[in-house]
């Protein structure tokens, strides 16, 4: 009787091993990839906003300079409400100066953003900036 050659190669369930531990590799890898993604496009959508926020803080602080509209701040509290979403608080603030220099009267003035990140979950961002008078 003739033996028979044991053949090179894989056995059947060597290579259902194998392939079960890949897959279970390549699903880390997806999920760990997919999570990232998300994160990434979330702060993309954060960082727009605040950039909005700045590019307002900006405008509000530049007509801070040259109004005449804040130099009669009366004091109160002013919320305003922009068509973006945006709302702006103006409220009296004192900016307290150390050294032989009087105090600095101003606004406080509070920029708040909402926007929708990736998961469409409402978010918002807020900057507050002093405004002196």
């Amino acid at each position: 009787m003739q033996s028979l050659k044991r053949e090179n190669g894989f056995t059947l369930m060597e290579v259902l091993v194998a392939v079960t531990i890949l897959s279970i590799v390549t699903a880390a890898f997806v999920t760990l990839f997919s999570s990232s993604f998300q994160g990434i496009y979330s702060m993309g959508h954060r960082t727009e906003a605040m950039l909005k926020v700045q590019k307002h803080m900006e405008i509000v602080l530049e007509i801070a300079k040259q109004s005449s509209d804040y130099a009669g701040f009366d004091g109160q509290v002013e919320v305003m409400t922009l068509p973006e979403g945006m709302e702006i608080t103006r409220s009296p603030k004192t900016m307290a100066m150390q050294g032989p220099t009087d105090d600095i009267p101003g606004a406080s003035v509070t920029i708040v953003y909402e926007y929708s990140d990736t998961l469409g979950k409402t978010a918002a961002v807020s900057m507050t900036s002093f405004a002196p008078i």
